[in-house]
């Protein structure tokens, strides 16, 4: 039963990096020069771990969703947004919200979801009506109880 689990759960990751191959891009983190004193880094300037790992806990966390394991996926993104500073102008902590409140409905805590939907409808507030984001985060809150 086990290796059963873990096939479906291999396959359902393998079907959700094949629906985002087309979107996936490869970002290369700049080097600057090491001035003496110093590690080179500046405060902006997340590690490239540190930057590899925020986008591993969005593919783990949206894997998780697709595979019913809510709890795991609602503690993923959690991890992404309590870190959000790690890459200022990543897009993961945006889609990171969505995924949190979607986990949270699917595992009956509707109070912390219609939080987490409001926290993403505050965020996109100035975004266009028409992004698919917004709409679908409006249609899933409306559906809650």
């Amino acid at each position: 039963m086990k290796s059963s689990s873990a096939q479906r759960w291999r396959a359902s990751l393998h079907r959700l990096l094949q629906l985002n191959s087309s979107r996936t891009t490869v970002v290369a983190p700049v080097r600057r020069p090491r001035s003496s004193g110093s590690s080179g880094r500046s405060a902006h300037s997340p590690s490239p771990r540190r930057f590899i790992r925020s986008r591993l806990r969005a593919v783990r966390g949206q894997a998780y969703l697709a595979t019913r394991q809510y709890a795991q996926a609602a503690a993923e993104f959690e991890k992404i947004l309590a870190h959000r500073g790690v890459v200022l102008s990543d897009p993961v902590d945006a889609f990171a919200r969505p995924g949190l409140a979607r986990a949270r409905a699917a595992a009956g805590d509707v109070a912390r979801a219609r939080e987490a939907y409001q926290d993403v409808l505050t965020l996109w507030t100035d975004a266009d009506a028409d992004v698919t984001v917004i709409e679908q985060a409006r249609r899933e809150a409306a559906k809650l109880p």
